[in-house]
């Protein structure tokens, strides 16, 4: 299975990413598994991709059903709940479906000014999480 998108935030993966692609691995044992995975499920999943991301530990998935983003935090070694704001990132999850689905994105290089505009005006003095 390959998220539709996904990223790593813990530096020790970065690490290992940045060694894998270095050495321009095709090996997949050599990449980390990733820290958020960002899924578009406009219909139902033909397979169990919330138990896959359980078994692989993926910290954070984002589900987009066409309708809503929904961040999901990894609690147990089972489960997944829906939480407001992502552990990775400073934001809201109606902020991103804001982003996804509420903005004008026809133009690409238009929509990702202003989204670039409106993280450095509202994220940056959110912080870390």
């Amino acid at each position: 299975m390959e998220a539709d998108q996904c990223y790593y935030f813990l530096p020790e993966k970065l690490a290992a990413d940045a060694v894998a692609q270095a050495s321009d691995s095709d090996d997949i044992a050599d990449y980390p598994n990733p820290d958020l995975a960002i899924e578009v499920d406009i219909s139902p999943p033909l397979i169990d991709r919330a138990g896959i991301y359980t078994a692989l530990r993926v910290a954070e998935v984002w589900r987009f059903d066409g309708e809503r983003v929904v961040v999901e935090r990894l609690v147990s070694d089972a489960a997944y709940q829906p939480v407001e704001v992502s552990g990775f990132l400073p934001v809201r999850d109606q902020e991103i479906t804001r982003w996804v689905i509420g903005e004008d994105s026809r133009d690409e290089s238009a929509w990702g000014r202003r989204l670039r505009a409106w993280v450095r005006a509202e994220l940056t003095t959110r912080g870390p999480r």
